[in-house]
């Protein structure tokens, strides 16, 4: 009895654990963990205790829309990238990307808002430049990416202020406040409405322009980021969505503000005064003058502004010159008015080089490598650069060597509003230029090779059929037995030439596999197998001038597979005898080399270029496409290749246009050594 009630009790136990772990799989499925950090009006924790912002309300709008739960886990910033990483929370909200950091986490692609850094001191001080920083205690945010790019510049600089690392926005103007610290870093939307409270202002510097995302652990979560993409993006394109009310909402306080509290009863207090008091106009003049003075007193106040933003803004190109990027700008004859020092580094140039030059006169061709008329393209820029916010086009340094630049292009206006020149930013692409046109080269040889292959197979084909009617049609008739025995030559060849066409084939596709070609090494003479190689290709080559020079009176046993490298022999003398005229020498010469074996196959035919001889081992490669190029399917060299380097080999080629080939493949020693 008392084992009944005890298995009864595990077996419900069980049960109700399988239940609540499933139950825990579902929620689990529709839960989102989110770590929000303090950084209003992003995202926080406002006065009720309740998550706010504007990535908050975003990601609240997504989630109903999804079935989502989320779960909102408060810390700093520090922490709460701990926690990502530690798969304590799955999405951190609120967090900037970086090139840093997307070595780490994995970013959402639709960025929700961008904003910079601002310095921020105390009422007190007076910051104009950085220069002023120079042993100064700045406030930060731990991990925040102001604070890394501001000290990666001020190191540039030379400048050295010392940094007192915090835990939050609000913590950086607490320092302010307190006086603890004599300048801050923080987001410029953070401080939209906190300077009264903390009594801090704002400094003409700003800089580290960056767009904010959502991210998850690296690897993890990707579906997450994906779903908000979409999202994110339909939002986007409806101007009445939650993505621009949320905007509104959060952003922009400072037109939401309207009209000072104490106008409408002043205004409605003059009128009443004016009605009933009279006599009262000499004070009421006054009490305009008075305004008045006020109002001047914030025109004055506007236009220190105004010149502690073009102050900002001179601070700010110097900030460019350490871009890593081209920043380049011309006025509307073309002419380069400015380019920073990554864009001088880039050329080539030194800037009194570039500075008044035309664009066209240094580092834009008259035309591009595939006869693009750049000259019309720059024309049409300069003219309305508004109308090409996008160009790719080849450039050129200053020692001609040629590359491409993404440009991104935008109309520089005077202070009258009228148009004054362009603004051009570049990223150099040339890399991935070259590895979509390798690609290309790359599909253009597989469609030849297809051709090719089915011609070659198509040739001994039809001859083996056309041998087989024959046999079959005159068998009657009676053939001679030499004729039949011509005949069933023919098709054994023609055949043995489809099998030889069919190993290569299964050969690259092996390597293109990554598949070891099968080897079985015995212990061979390498210079006996060259020497009958080599005397039957001259036996059957006879309007060639042979030489084959044995260097070797003392020749080691080496350890290979003869029939690769028979493979490899007859595919280079092949070759040689393919691309020489008749009555030139091709020549074979046999060395031991470090107790190994070299081979050297030369011939005087048309050679290759620089271009050729680079390909020469990539599959489907032929060195000459013309209509009277020799047959063949482009795989031969390949093979080659990887028989000598599975053998723990090395293989070279030398060649001149018009005066031959020279191709030299050693094996070692022990070439049990395999690659």
């Amino acid at each position: 009895m008392h084992d009944f009630t005890f298995c009864g009790k595990l077996f419900i136990t069980l049960c109700l654990g399988f239940l609540l772990v499933g139950t825990t799989a579902t929620v689990s499925a529709r839960t989102v963990r989110a770590g929000l950090e303090q950084n209003p009006p992003l995202s926080f924790i406002d006065e009720s205790g309740d998550p706010a912002g504007l990535l908050v309300d975003l990601l609240n709008g997504i989630a109903r829309k999804e079935g989502w739960t989320i779960e909102y886990t408060p810390d700093t910033f520090k922490n709460c990238l701990e926690k990502l990483e530690a798969d304590e929370i799955d999405l951190m909200i609120t967090i900037a990307w970086s090139e840093e950091r997307a070595k780490r986490y994995d970013f959402n692609q639709i960025a929700v808002i961008a904003l910079w850094g601002a310095l921020y001191t105390p009422l007190d001080l007076k910051v104009e430049s950085y220069f002023d920083l120079e042993g100064k205690k700045i406030a930060v945010m731990r991990r925040d990416i102001h604070y890394q790019a501001l000290r990666t510049m001020l190191q540039n600089f030379g400048i050295n202020p010392v940094y007192i690392e915090v835990d939050d926005f609000n913590a950086v103007f607490t320092q302010l406040r307190d006086k603890k610290a004599e300048a801050g870093v923080v987001g410029r939307f953070y401080a939209l409405d906190k300077e009264e409270e903390y009594g801090v202002q704002a400094s003409p510097l700003i800089f580290n322009p960056i767009r904010v995302h959502y991210a998850t652990a690296k690897g993890v979560n990707q579906e997450l980021l994906l779903t908000i993409d979409q999202n994110l993006n339909a939002l986007k394109r409806d101007p009445s969505s939650l993505y621009y009310q949320a905007r509104e909402r959060w952003l922009d306080v400072v037109s939401k503000k309207g009209w000072p509290g104490w106008i409408t009863p002043l205004f409605l207090g003059i009128t009443v005064l004016i009605m009933i008091l009279a006599i009262f106009l000499l004070f009421l003049r006054r009490e305009v003058k008075i305004r008045t003075l006020k109002l001047e007193n914030e025109i004055a106040k506007r236009a220190q502004t105004v010149k502690a933003l073009r102050k900002s803004e001179q601070n700010y190109r110097e900030l460019v010159e350490n871009a890593n990027a081209i920043i380049l700008s011309s006025n509307l004859q073309g002419e380069i008015t400015f380019i920073n020092d990554f864009g001088e580094r880039f050329f080539g140039y030194q800037k009194e080089e570039l500075i008044g030059k035309k664009l066209l006169e240094t580092i834009v061709p008259e035309t591009q490598t595939d006869g693009t008329n750049l000259a019309a393209l720059i024309e049409k820029i300069i003219r309305s650069p508004d109308e090409h916010p996008i160009n790719i086009n080849e450039n050129s340094r200053k020692d001609g060597t040629r590359v491409w630049v993404f440009w991104h292009n935008r109309t520089v206006f005077d202070d009258k509003g009228q148009p004054c020149g362009n603004l051009s930013v570049g990223q150099d692409i040339t890399e991935q230029i070259k590895a979509e046109q390798k690609q290309l080269q790359l599909d253009r040889a597989k469609d030849d090779f297809i051709a090719t292959a089915a011609h070659e197979l198509r040739t001994p084909l039809t001859s083996i059929i056309g041998y087989a009617e024959l046999l079959r049609d005159n068998a009657e008739d009676g053939l001679s037995f030499q004729q039949q025995h011509e005949f069933h030559s023919e098709i054994c060849n023609k055949g043995f030439f489809l099998s030889r066409i069919i190993d290569d084939m299964l050969d690259i596709s092996r390597i293109q596999e990554g598949t070891p070609l099968p080897l079985y090494r015995t212990e061979n003479d390498l210079a006996d197998l060259v020497i009958k190689i080599f005397n039957q290709y001259q036996t059957l080559n006879p309007e060639h001038d042979f030489l084959l020079t044995i260097n070797a009176d003392n020749r080691p046993k080496l350890l290979f597979d003869a029939d690769r490298i028979t493979q490899v022999l007859e595919n280079l003398l092949s070759n040689a005898i393919r691309y020489s005229s008749p009555g030139s020498r091709v020549s074979a010469t046999v060395d031991v080399v470090e107790g190994g074996g070299r081979v050297v196959i030369a011939d005087q035919g048309i050679g290759m270029n620089s271009d050729e001889v680079e390909q020469i081992f990539e599959n489907f490669y032929r060195a000459d496409k013309s209509n009277t190029s020799i047959g063949g399917l482009g795989l031969g060299m390949s093979i080659v290749k990887k028989i000598i380097e599975s053998h723990g080999g090395t293989i070279d080629v030398a060649s001149t246009p018009g005066q031959g080939t020279r191709i030299t493949f050693t094996l070692p020693a022990d070439s049990a050594v395999i690659k």
